[in-house]
């Protein structure tokens, strides 16, 4: 089992801007409110909307205005929501919204997505966890939600979207060493359980063992999973606060990130014309993995 994850692992690939027909990987985010929010959760729903979001972008703005109209229309049939990764929840509770706002404060969502235009709008199938559009929020959004409820094909994927751009400051993962950054950083914040005989499910005994399960490591970050700490950040002074800082967080998945793709290149070029699919659901041990001559 052991080798079969790590094999998973290194064929990995990071989605740099999710398309339409690529997997939705989960995440969990809190809301200006303060509410938490877990992407794979609304298993009820036909529909996820995310909405990419500037408050200084009039785009931005407009396209909140139309999704919002949308979601009076669609009801409870759509789950609707703006993503910010580029406020404070201060700052976004401060204006006035007319949609739930994810705050993407530690940007995890927003790279890995690939939100790099504010006014675009993502629609997420539950059923699949697959993008079935990507682009503008008016009426090509109205009729891609439309066949979905219905349970159609959408008929128009992608469209182009006259938003702003947001930037996100370069995270250099190959830069970062293991000895010296990742390692340390593990043992801060993961070791004390994750070792032989601790309550983790698995050790972090060596680089192999991390590397193996790097892509569950960051699938776990990104629903906040672990390290096991729940508390709202905003919310008084906790003692014995096991969360990760925003630098922690960030430089680990980027080493992941990095890591993963190195190995998926190698492992490409000494396969030759064998070729692994990204791993999508991480948590699905061998669901989306398959090789092929």
């Amino acid at each position: 089992m052991r080798i079969v994850i790590s094999l998973l692992a290194l064929c990995a690939s990071v989605a740099h801007g999710l398309q339409p027909g690529q997997m939705a990987g989960d995440f969990r985010l809190f809301d200006q409110a303060g509410g938490s929010h877990h992407l794979h959760y609304f298993t009820d729903k036909k529909a996820v909307v995310l909405l990419v979001q500037d408050l200084q972008c009039k785009a931005s703005l407009k396209a909140e205005k139309q999704v919002s109209k949308l979601a009076s229309q669609f009801g409870a049939d759509v789950q609707v929501f703006a993503v910010n990764s580029t406020s404070t929840r201060e700052d976004i509770t401060a204006q006035s919204a007319d949609l739930p706002v994810l705050v993407d404060d530690v940007q995890l969502v927003g790279r890995t997505y690939g939100l790099n235009q504010a006014g675009e709008a993502l629609v997420i199938d539950p059923d699949t966890w697959q993008v079935v559009y990507r682009g503008n929020a008016g009426k090509s959004l109205e009729a891609a939600l439309a066949n979905l409820v219905r349970g159609q094909a959408v008929a128009k994927p992608q469209t182009r979207v006259k938003g702003c751009d947001i930037t996100y400051q370069p995270l250099d993962g190959e830069a970062v060493s293991y000895a010296e950054t990742v390692a340390p950083l593990l043992a801060e914040n993961c070791v004390s359980c994750h070792k032989p005989g601790g309550i983790g499910p698995w050790a972090m005994t060596d680089y192999n063992m991390v590397r193996g399960f790097s892509m569950m490591i960051r699938e776990v970050l990104m629903t906040q999973r672990m390290p096991p700490w729940h508390a709202d950040p905003t919310v008084g002074h906790f003692a014995n606060d096991r969360s990760m800082s925003r630098d922690e967080l960030q430089t680990l998945v980027s080493w992941i990130e990095a890591t993963a793709e190195a190995w998926d290149v190698r492992l490409r070029a000494a396969q030759g014309k064998t070729r692994c699919r990204a791993w999508q659901h991480p948590h699905r041990f061998g669901a989306h993995w398959a090789s092929r001559t």
